[in-house]
C-alpha cells in the first residue's frame, strides 16, 4: 500500500535574488497568477526592478528576442454589432508562447471600463495606444477620457478639460516606459493663422494646459487634408499629418516650437495619406491611382525612400477574383487602412466592404474579414512586459 506523502515548501528559505532568477524563467501569464502565492510574491514581481529585468533576459536571449510580439488591430469606433468584447480584428502572428500573453478574445477587452449603458458603449471611440497603453474618449458631452490597460484591465479617468476647449479634436497619447504620459489633443479644423493651439495633459502633473507653437511660416490645417485621422506615436514623440506635413510634439523638448517635416513628394495625386510603423521605423503609405510606401531614412533632414509602388490596375486584377467569391459589392478601389508593424510586404486596406491584406511585393492579397469595415485601424503591440499605469494624483480611486 503506497503512503501519502504531504509536502510543505516554506519559500521564505529562498533569497529573494534566487527566487527571481526562477519566476523570470516563467511564461508572464504564470507570473502574473503567481501574484496571489504570497505577499512576498506580490511585492516582487510588482516592483519595477522585477519587470526591468525581465525585458533584458527576453532582449538578450536570441531564442525569445526573435519571435516579435503579438499584435491586432482595434475598430477605433463601437457599433451595435460590435461591442467592447468584439473591438479587435485578429490576426495569426507567429511568436513565443513563453513570453507573452496571447491576445484572445476574452482576454482582449474593455468591458472594465466604467460605461453602463448600451448609449454610452456606443459614443466610446479609440484614439490612440503607446506602449501598452490605450486612450479612449466617450464622444459625449461632458468629453470624458480614458487611459487604460486592456490586459491588466487597469484605467484612469483623466480630468475634466476646462470648458473653453474645442470639441472638433483628433486625440494622441506617448506612454513611457515608467507608465507616466502625456495626452495631446490636436486640432481638426481649417486655421488661418501660422500658431498651432494643443491640449495637453500630463499624467506626472495631472493637469490640462494649453500651449501655441509656431507652424513655422505656415498655416495649419487639417481639415482639406485627405487623410486618416490617426496619430503616431514614435520614438518618445507624437506625430501627424496636416497640410502635406508631418507635425511632431516632443513632451521632453524645450522649446515653443511644434516641429515638422514634408510628407513625400509625389507627381502623381494621392487621394490618402497615413502614418504608421514598421520595423521600428516610419513609414508613410498612400492610395490613389497607385498605392506608394515609404521609409523615412533620415529623420534630422526628413529624407524618405520608396519601397513599394503598385498601380491600381494590378491591384484590380488581384480583386477581380474577388467578385467570383462575392459577387458584384466588391468595389474596385483599394483604401489603405494600415500597415503591419513587422513586415515591409504587407498593407491592409478595405475593397469595398471587404477588409483585406495585399502584399506589395508578390501581389497576393487574402480576405480578412468581410463585416463591418472601420474608417481606420488602430495597431496595437503588446510590450514584452505590460505596462503599469502610476497611481493618479488627482483621484486615487480612478484607477
Amino acid at each position: 500500500m503506497i503512503e501519502s506523502t504531504k509536502v510543505f515548501w516554506y519559500d521564505s528559505d529562498i533569497p529573494d535574488s534566487l527566487l527571481i532568477e526562477i519566476l523570470i524563467r516563467l511564461p508572464m501569464k504564470s507570473i502574473f497568477l503567481f501574484k496571489s502565492v504570497s505577499k512576498r510574491w506580490l511585492s516582487l514581481i510588482s516592483d519595477a526592478f522585477f519587470g526591468r529585468y525581465y525585458v533584458a533576459r527576453i532582449n538578450n536571449d536570441p531564442a525569445l528576442s526573435r519571435s516579435h510580439q503579438p499584435w491586432i488591430f482595434l475598430f477605433p469606433y463601437f457599433y451595435k454589432e460590435v461591442l467592447p468584447t468584439e473591438t479587435v480584428i485578429r490576426f495569426p502572428t507567429s511568436f513565443n508562447p513563453e513570453r507573452f500573453y496571447e491576445l484572445s478574445s476574452s482576454l482582449f477587452s474593455l468591458s472594465f471600463l466604467p460605461v453602463q449603458t448600451e448609449e454610452s458603449v456606443l459614443s466610446l471611440h479609440i484614439r490612440a495606444s503607446s506602449n501598452g497603453l490605450m486612450l479612449c474618449c466617450r464622444n459625449a458631452y461632458p468629453l470624458t477620457y480614458y487611459v487604460c490597460n486592456p490586459i491588466t484591465k487597469q484605467h484612469v479617468i483623466l480630468p475634466p478639460k476646462p470648458a473653453s476647449f474645442c470639441h472638433s479634436m483628433d486625440a494622441g497619447i506617448i506612454c513611457k516606459d515608467d507608465g507616466s504620459y502625456t495626452v495631446v489633443r490636436i486640432p481638426n479644423e481649417e486655421s488661418s493663422s501660422n500658431m498651432l493651439e494643443l491640449e495637453i495633459f500630463s499624467s506626472e502633473t495631472g493637469t490640462w494646459t494649453e500651449f501655441n507653437f509656431s507652424c513655422q511660416g505656415r498655416n495649419y490645417s487639417r481639415s482639406n487634408h485627405k487623410r486618416l485621422y490617426s496619430t503616431i506615436s514614435y520614438n518618445g514623440i507624437l506625430h501627424w499629418a496636416a497640410d502635406k506635413q508631418i507635425f511632431a510634439y516632443d513632451p521632453n523638448r524645450s522649446t515653443d516650437q511644434c516641429y515638422s517635416m514634408e510628407l513625400p513628394k509625389c507627381s502623381e495625386r494621392l487621394e490618402r495619406y497615413s502614418l504608421a510603423i514598421c520595423c521600428g521605423r516610419l513609414c508613410c503609405f498612400a492610395g490613389g491611382k497607385s498605392l506608394r510606401l515609404w521609409e523615412l531614412t533620415n529623420y534630422e533632414s526628413g529624407k524618405w525612400n520608396l519601397k513599394h509602388q503598385r498601380n491600381l490596375s494590378e491591384i484590380c486584377s488581384v480583386h477581380a477574383r474577388l467578385h467570383e467569391l462575392f459577387g458584384s459589392d466588391v468595389t474596385i478601389c483599394f483604401r489603405p487602412l494600415a500597415m503591419h508593424p513587422f513586415d515591409w510586404d504587407t498593407v491592409y486596406g478595405s475593397c469595398g466592404s471587404r477588409l483585406i491584406s495585399y502584399n506589395l511585393r508578390t501581389g497576393i492579397s487574402n480576405l480578412i474579414d468581410y463585416g463591418l469595415i472601420p474608417a481606420a485601424l488602430h495597431p496595437f503591440i503588446l510590450p514584452t512586459w505590460p505596462t503599469m499605469i502610476p497611481q493618479p494624483s488627482w483621484g486615487p480611486d480612478d484607477i
